[in-house]
């Protein structure tokens, strides 16, 4: 984040390609750095969304529970917990030559940050639901202004149902006990703007802000929202979309393409939403690469799948999912026109989400589609 605005954001799977990714997420933090056209020493803090000793200490509990079953994982885990989750200052001063304040914000705290801080709303209710962090699966709150605060943790082990219909029963006693009209929410079970109006309409409230970017994803920036926000009195930016992670120029996809002997066409936009709405009319499976990749855990239309409308696909887009995404508005109405369809069925382009083209052209191969489109360039099989 630089001056309250969110610059960029990545996690370190898309790059490691799942593998590796113990300790300092350094490659994403290298694209950060570069995107915001600084290094390391440029930082004014680094910012952390665990309190470690806390989650130690819920982590050695797990252990004790189950020991001496555990003991291999807990031998397995503990270097790493020496090493890195607790020297995380010294570990960060050591990797990147930053020598400068590093905060610690609690995961609920860091994940209502999340859901309120980028959020249009200058008063709302919070409700947080994410088992992966300290003693709290669950949290609520309020923000107003610049502060954000918790009320109320659930700990556990005093519910394991965390899905959407926990989410639901949830945010209505929130909306009995508070009274607000938003609801500000960050849990892993809602990720879409469907489940969230599923949410609104179960709740009560008249208006949500659904944080996409759940999970880890989610903690990482409202920590470093809260920082910056509630502790800094930076002024609070909306965050229009999780288009955060790397993109590629025109030369660099036709170099990836030749390197894995293939060759695409250009087309001009027009004809390429044309081309490619032909394709999924004709049910044909498409890759869709484009611009800068999703923050968060799933694919938001930059990175995708898609086909013809599917009740059983894990994603709907259509113009209201689209948001602030020209190409993938453009693709839509282009599809709607020959098809009288609003919608695209998706999935993830990938496992991890694809990042780079070399990826896009892996799973390409891999899941066997029909057709990949690479910004202007269209590849068939």
């Amino acid at each position: 984040m630089q001056g309250g605005r969110v610059i960029a954001a990545a996690q370190e799977t898309r790059f490691s390609r799942g593998a590796g990714c113990a300790g300092l997420p350094l490659r994403a933090l290298n694209y950060c750095l570069q995107a915001g056209g600084i290094t390391a020493l440029d930082l004014d803090a680094v910012v952390f969304h665990e309190k470690p000793f806390l989650k130690l200490a819920r982590v050695l509990a797990g252990h004790l529970r189950s020991w001496p079953g555990s003991f291999g994982r807990f031998r397995a885990e503990m270097p790493g917990w020496l090493k890195d989750g607790l020297c995380l200052p010294m570990t960060v001063r050591e990797e990147t030559g930053f020598a400068g304040p590093v905060f610690f914000v609690k995961r609920h705290l860091a994940q209502a940050a999340a859901a309120f801080l980028p959020s249009p709303f200058a008063e709302a209710a919070i409700l947080t639901v994410d088992d992966g962090g300290e003693w709290a699966v669950a949290a609520r709150g309020r923000g107003a202004g610049l502060t954000v605060r918790l009320s109320e943790e659930l700990r556990r082990p005093a519910r394991h149902d965390l899905g959407e219909a926990a989410v639901a029963a949830m945010a209505r006693e929130l909306r009995r006990d508070t009274g607000l009209d938003s609801l500000c929410l960050a849990a892993t079970a809602v990720t879409d703007e469907a489940a969230g109006q599923r949410i609104l309409e179960d709740s009560g409230f008249k208006s949500i802000f659904v944080q996409t970017a759940a999970g880890d994803a989610a903690g990482a920036l409202g920590a470093a929202a809260f920082v910056s926000h509630s502790l800094w009195s930076l002024p609070r930016t909306r965050l229009l979309d999780p288009y955060l992670g790397p993109d590629f120029t025109a030369a660099r996809i036709r170099r990836a393409l030749s390197n894995a002997g293939l060759q695409g066409r250009e087309l001009p936009e027009d004809e390429l939403f044309r081309t490619t709405a032909a394709l999924l009319a004709e049910g044909k499976s498409v890759g869709w690469f484009q611009g800068r990749m999703e923050f968060g855990p799933r694919s938001r239309g930059n990175r995708s799948i898609l086909r013809r409308p599917d009740a059983a696909a894990p994603q709907a887009l259509d113009e209201a999912a689209a948001g602030q995404n020209p190409r993938l508005l453009g693709l839509l109405r282009a599809f709607r026109g020959l098809t009288g369809l609003p919608r695209l069925s998706g999935a993830d382009l990938g496992e991890p989400l694809a990042c780079t083209p070399e990826d896009a052209i892996a799973a390409f191969r891999s899941a066997r589609l029909n057709a990949m489109v690479l910004g202007d360039l269209v590849v068939l099989r």
